[in-house]
């Protein structure tokens, strides 16, 4: 038997990120997480944060299909915009 859940998810906030672009501007980083990678989501570029970026904002993850035997892994990935 399985079931669909909703998973929600607050991104808080970096600290001590390396720009590793090779033009050394602004990060502008952003967080993109995932249980099921064809289902990503995002949140808002953090514009002024920089290397130590804050965002605190809610995430939602829908349609989760769950069954009782069935394990899953939370996917968050720190990304420089471009």
């Amino acid at each position: 038997m399985s079931a669909r859940y909703e998973l929600e998810i607050t991104i808080s906030s970096a600290r001590n990120l390396k720009n590793i672009s090779w033009r050394h501007g602004s990060l502008n980083p952003y967080a993109v997480v995932w249980v099921d990678p064809k289902k990503q989501t995002h949140n808002n570029v953090d514009e002024v944060g920089d290397e130590s970026p804050v965002w605190d904002e809610k995430l939602t993850i829908s349609r989760i299909q769950l069954s009782i035997s069935t394990s899953c892994t939370l996917t968050l990935r720190l990304t420089p915009s471009s």
